[in-house]
């Protein structure tokens, strides 16, 4: 009988070796370490990105740090500034209450002789009438004209110009809202190194009827209707109005400051 089995043929083995070749090649490529299918390294770039997002939150932490640091200090030195300006407020109410007469045990004051009495206003409304009895000779000044006048009538013609005017190329009286530019009253205050010059200045009066230069009673509806005299009329009572600004400066840094805009009603 004839044999039918077939022995392998050399051309299929050498296309089945040159599959398995091609595989092996294939298998090479997608897992050696050069392949971008590779696992080989993933672990180095997970440490990466774990280190660069801990160095993002620590740096953010040190900004924030430091920034509240900074903040901290800045309002310190703002609050004491603020506590130098309050103080030059209160200065301010006890010169305006008596009326241009400011003596106070201790305060630094800048030429404290020209506070050493009062305006006199005389008739309210007489605007040239009024007088400084601190100055020498008695006359009228530029501090007083402030308290007993309107703004537009802080320098008279009568007074020879340029006693409140600060600009005189300009109509009308022209006043710097900065109070360090002719100050009405200056001193310093506090103990070194924490001292700061106080600059108060009035820039602005409206007119009012209160008694300010001692014409009137002082009884702006003081009596009532049945007890008033007949053919008397007591008029309501509108206060003068000062807009006055206050500046603290330290004396060894002029970046630390407060300013403060008061309006004051007598």
């Amino acid at each position: 009988m004839r044999n039918n089995r077939r022995g392998p043929i050399e051309g299929e083995s050498t296309k089945s070796r040159v599959n398995e070749k091609a595989e092996d090649r294939k298998k090479d490529y997608n897992t050696g370490p050069g392949s971008l299918c590779s696992e080989q390294g993933i672990a180095l770039v997970m440490v990466l990105v774990l280190s660069f997002i801990a160095l993002a939150i620590v740096s953010a932490l040190l900004f924030m740090v430091t920034q509240g640091t900074t903040t901290s200090g800045s309002h310190g030195f703002f609050r004491t500034a603020e506590e130098a300006g309050i103080g030059g407020a209160e200065i301010a109410y006890e010169y305006m209450e008596s009326r241009g007469y400011l003596e106070i045990p201790g305060l630094n004051l800048a030429n404290a002789a020209a506070y050493a009495n009062v305006c006199n206003c005389q008739n309210p409304d007489v605007f040239s009438d009024n007088l400084d009895l601190a100055a020498s000779p008695v006359g009228r000044t530029c501090r007083c004209d402030k308290i007993c006048n309107p703004t537009q009538s802080y320098d008279a013609p009568n007074t020879g110009g340029g006693l409140c005017d600060e600009d005189i190329n300009v109509n009308g009286v022209q006043l710097a809202l900065n109070p360090a530019i002719n100050p009405d009253i200056q001193f310093l205050i506090g103990n070194a190194p924490n001292q700061y010059n106080v600059s108060i200045k009035i820039v602005d009066t409206v007119l009012g009827n209160s008694d300010i230069g001692g014409v009137l009673d002082e009884t702006l509806g003081s009596d009532s209707v049945i007890n008033s005299q007949s053919g008397l009329i007591y008029p309501p009572h509108n206060p003068y109005m000062y807009r006055i600004e206050v500046l603290a400066v330290r004396a060894t840094n002029p970046r630390e400051r407060s300013r403060l805009s008061i309006l004051y009603a007598y």
